[in-house]
């Protein structure tokens, strides 16, 4: 099977980080796979740069503003939010590639991966990413 694109949500902050914690701060952290980085408009507006950082996604997750912990959701009505993990794969065919390459070869499959991904985000966000407040009901 061919997956490029793996978008899960992460329904509340509780059950992520109670449940799945370990694993999913090792995961984003690059504990046995490659480091999750922040990427996007959004990243760079919540001050959110490079490797993601266990204490920043906690604060998104609970929605607070990472590192100052200003409320991002004050003025809602209902206090729902929504956040999704979008996980961007090579196939199989360019992974073994990049594995069994010479240095050149895998260096050029590693930015032609990371520019392929951030061409992706930017149709997710400007085509798919939406977000919407409901006013009376």
């Amino acid at each position: 099977m061919r997956r490029v694109l793996t978008v899960i949500k992460l329904n509340d902050a509780e059950y992520t980080l109670t449940q799945v914690a370990e694993g999913l701060e090792e995961y984003y952290l690059g504990q046995g796979e490659a480091p999750g980085v922040w990427a996007g408009r959004w990243a760079g507006e919540l001050g959110l740069d490079g490797v993601v950082v266990g204490d920043d996604l906690r604060a998104l997750l609970d929605g607070l503003r990472p590192g100052g912990g200003e409320d991002l959701l004050s003025g809602l009505r209902e206090r729902t939010h929504k956040a999704f993990d979008a996980t961007f794969s090579p196939p199989k065919s360019v992974s073994l590639l990049w594995a069994f390459a010479s240095p050149e070869v895998t260096s050029a499959v590693t930015r032609a991966h990371v520019e392929a991904v951030m061409g992706a985000l930017g149709v997710l966000e400007g085509k798919v990413a939406v977000a919407r407040q409901q006013t009376g009901g």
